[in-house]
């Protein structure tokens, strides 16, 4: 008794599927392990609550497999199915007795189906038929011996074998039947469609260069505060007027391409 083989798959599938999201949740918190993977374009600080939501839920989904896949009754006994008879099965060996004895160099047949004959009855009668082979078969009386002078014609009938016969199977003749032939229909011809034409959208304010030599860094909700996105070197983003002083650190307000506000170190913005 086991489980089914698509509950076992069910099961490996998702279990894969929950140490991946799991795996890409924990990535998502190291801001070091982004950079060194060059995986910030991937956003994946951003989406650690939704790849760990995944995860428990095919770690759910693993469950529900192994739940459809535990066997709830007795295993079933395995039927041995008996090959049918066929007519040379069924037909038994017919072996053939002989009739004949020797007595004194003669050939003479045993009497097998009287009990009148021998030493305590009266002797046979010579005009006796000879016993079919049925009725030679069955045992004699004890103490029963042959007349010497009793003979008896007659030959045992032959053994019959049983053959199967046949039955002639009917040939079915197939007629032709005359098809219709479809006539083509013009198909309309393609109408041409105007490719639509992007507008850019204008950016209106001074501009700044983020400039960290290869790296990338974080845009913050405050100056020295929680990471919001993370921007790399030489993307364009847009000046908004707000200027903070944070510990001797310089932060200027900006806002990214994709319209997030937050805030950046002066020092790594080039006009």
């Amino acid at each position: 008794m086991g489980f089914p083989t698509w509950t076992l798959i069910g099961m490996g599938a998702a279990i894969l599927a929950a140490l991946i999201a799991i795996g890409l949740a924990l990535l998502g918190q190291s801001p070091t392990t982004i950079r060194r993977l060059s995986l910030a374009r991937a956003r994946l600080d951003m989406r650690v609550r939704a790849l760990t939501g995944w995860g428990f839920a095919f770690i759910l989904l693993a469950i529900g497999f192994f739940l459809a896949g535990v066997p709830l009754g007795p295993a079933a006994e395995p039927v041995t199915q008996l090959p049918e008879p066929t007519a040379t099965d069924t037909a038994g060996d017919v072996t053939q007795i002989p009739l004949d004895t020797i007595i004194d160099g003669e050939a003479t047949p045993t009497s097998r189906s009287t009990v009148s004959t021998g030493a305590f009855g009266q002797p046979a009668d010579p005009t006796a038929t000879p016993t079919s082979p049925v009725a030679a078969n069955s045992p004699t009386a004890e103490g029963d011996e042959a007349d010497p002078e009793e003979t008896v014609e007659g030959t045992p009938d032959p053994s019959v074998t049983p053959s199967r016969t046949v039955a002639p199977t009917a040939t079915a003749t197939a007629s032709s039947v005359p098809t219709e032939t479809a006539t083509p229909t013009p198909s309309p011809s393609p109408t041409q469609t105007p490719t639509p034409t992007l507008t850019p959208t204008p950016i209106t304010g001074d501009t700044a260069t983020i400039s960290t030599n290869g790296s990338t860094l974080w845009v913050r909700r405050t100056p020295g505060g929680t990471p919001l996105v993370i921007v790399t070197d030489g993307e364009l983003v847009i000046l908004l007027p707000g200027h903070a002083n944070q510990g001797g650190i310089e932060w200027q307000e900006i806002q990214t391409l994709a319209g997030l506000q937050g805030w950046v170190q002066t020092e790594f913005l080039q006009n």
